[in-house]
């Protein structure tokens, strides 16, 4: 038996999706399972990037995605070519009750004989739950495995290699902060401004390392308001993948930044999480599926816009956490955690790896 699954996003789609890839690969224990998913324009990372590795699928396929009738025509040959026995779909969150339906007759008359993953999003939608949990309501709704089975990401020997080398000429026994600015949509982008004081003290107070993640267009509009303020900060280098980020998440003692992939794959790796999120999505939705974790965000009349861009001046939902409330919350998440007191703390994994000779 052949089962698909079918996964569409980026990267923090697909990372929420990893306890629900689990508990389907339990599911469908006997069947070849394959992940349908779509491939990001330039600048977005791909499913395949994050889940291979994983031990989970048997093979990742993809199709070209945001091309309009030319992505439906490749998503068509992509699902004869496969001739799955069926297909599990894990909706986006914002998909439409129509859409589904649509989708699941496209499906059809390409002559997928089962097809799951097509309730009505409605039911669990607006129950506050985090994406992760969400998914597996919906498995729960089809009658399939919904046991939160975790992330377990496994070790990657080179990545690792790569981020123990990296870390053992700059960290200097020192707590590692890792930090994100940047985000899909201008909608989830704090103020660099604020984020550079808040990094600057937490150097100054706690003597911590910071490393920045992100797009090279990303470093480039942190330079003169977080690298050029924070002492010591380094940006991840040019050429570190996915893996290299799993890695050095596993052994961050904090992140600290937006509503965005590299948050969600600092909550995988079960690094503490210190988010300010906007009010675009409705509460919780997309809150970082780990603990601790510090939420900021603001109860707004126009929650739940998804809007990419406010129609606000200024955007209230963010402009309105201001620095001296976010600097309040962190310091007291940080100290009331002792998530940066004395010790290796978490970073401890990579000096056992390098001593592994990984």
């Amino acid at each position: 038996m052949r089962t698909v699954v079918f996964r569409t996003g980026s990267l923090g789609d697909t990372v929420c999706a990893v306890p629900a890839f689990r508990a389907l690969r339990r599911q469908f224990e006997g069947d070849e399972l394959v992940l349908l998913h779509d491939s990001p324009w330039r600048g977005r990372v791909s499913a395949a990037e994050v889940v291979r590795g994983l031990g989970v699928f048997d093979r990742l396929v993809g199709y070209r995605s945001g091309r309009g009738w030319v992505s439906r025509v490749d998503l068509a040959l992509r699902v004869r070519e496969l001739k799955p026995d069926r297909v599990v779909c894990l909706p986006q969150r914002m998909e439409q009750w129509q859409s589904l339906l649509r989708k699941k007759r496209f499906l059809e008359i390409l002559g997928v004989r089962e097809v799951l993953g097509f309730s009505d999003p409605r039911q669990i939608n607006g129950a506050g739950l985090t994406e992760s949990r969400r998914l597996l309501a919906l498995l729960a709704i089809e009658g399939l495995c919904s046991e939160y089975l975790g992330y377990g990401f496994p070790v990657n020997s080179l990545a690792s290699g790569r981020v123990s080398e990296w870390m053992a000429v700059r960290r200097q026994d020192r707590r590692v902060v890792v930090f994100c600015g940047g985000g899909k949509t201008p909608s989830q982008r704090w103020s660099l401004n604020r984020y550079g004081e808040l990094l600057r003290e937490l150097v100054e107070r706690h003597g911590v390392f910071v490393v920045g993640v992100g797009t090279a267009r990303e470093r480039e509009q942190a330079v003169p308001e977080v690298l050029e303020r924070v002492p010591g900060m380094e940006w991840m280098p040019a050429g570190w993948s996915v893996l290299e980020m799993l890695e050095l998440m596993r052994g961050a003692d904090l992140y600290v930044g937006n509503d965005t992939g590299p948050m969600h794959v600092a909550a995988a790796m079960g690094c503490p999480v210190f988010a300010v999120v906007s009010a675009r999505n409705v509460p919780g939705a997309w809150d970082p599926d780990v603990e601790p974790r510090c939420v900021l965000r603001l109860q707004m009349e126009c929650e739940g816009c998804f809007l990419e861009e406010c129609r606000f001046p200024g955007q209230p939902c963010l402009d309105g956490i201001g620095l001296e409330y976010a600097r309040h919350e962190l310091q007291g998440f940080v100290e009331g955690r002792s998530l940066l007191g004395p010790g290796e703390g978490r970073g401890g994994v990579w000096g056992r790896r390098k001593e592994a000779g990984c």
